[in-house]
């Protein structure tokens, strides 16, 4: 049933992953739905007598989230009815954290790019340099901004040091601790927690000038 509803995964596996195949992984994934295309790379980290296997998954980017969501039945959100919502499940310093992200997104010629969840509303802010889109964050009418290191398979990100860099400089905002193999996932802060603080959140926003200055400069 599911091959006859086209409900397919293909995954290739390597301990490297060539650019010209990661491109070809990110298109097929991003054209084929609902069907799905993914490659893993497993790399091996050797140190002090430790042996680190780091998996990184390519090909999932929130492009082809957001394409496969829209395939399916669900809500098309905008800007009015996120924040809208978000009004009514949050209290005000959320939708202040919110609506300050938003607006960095435009500030910094990002785009929203609205979901299509049933229930739940959400904007990925959406850095496209030449022809290739990067997602450091989305947005949740739930309350929390996600990181997205799941989708940092793109150069300079695919760089497991930078990514490492960029998780340090995360820690070291107030009450934030992401664990060290979330660098691979979509770690979450409370927006709350970013709106009751406006030096956390204006330092938070440092970070995302940082990881697109970084972007920018590579292309």
């Amino acid at each position: 049933m599911n091959l006859q509803a086209g409900r397919v995964r293909l995954v290739f596996v390597a301990d490297r992953i060539p650019r010209e195949l990661q491109r070809v992984v990110e298109f097929l994934n991003e054209q084929m739905t609902p069907a799905e295309v993914i490659a893993i790379e497993v790399k091996q980290y050797v140190g002090e007598g430790v042996k680190t296997l780091v998996p990184r998954v390519i090909g999932q980017t929130a492009g082809a989230e957001t394409k496969k969501r829209a395939s399916s039945p669900g809500r098309q959100w905008d800007e009015a009815s996120f924040f809208s919502l978000l009004s009514e499940k949050v209290d005000a310093s959320a939708v202040l954290a919110a609506r300050e992200l938003f607006d960095w997104a435009m500030r910094n010629d990002l785009k929203a790019d609205w979901g299509r969840g049933k229930v739940h509303g959400s904007f990925v802010s959406t850095l496209v340099v030449g022809d290739r889109p990067y997602y450091p964050i989305v947005v949740y009418t739930y309350g929390r901004v996600e990181v997205q290191f799941q989708h940092m398979n793109r150069p300079p990100f695919d760089d497991y040091e930078l990514r490492r860099e960029m998780l340090a400089r995360l820690n070291k905002l107030p009450g934030v601790s992401i664990p060290d193999d979330a660098i691979t996932k979509r770690p979450s802060i409370e927006l709350a927690q970013l709106g009751q603080d406006a030096a956390m959140l204006r330092d938070f926003e440092v970070i995302l000038d940082w990881f697109c200055g970084k972007v920018r400069s590579s292309s």
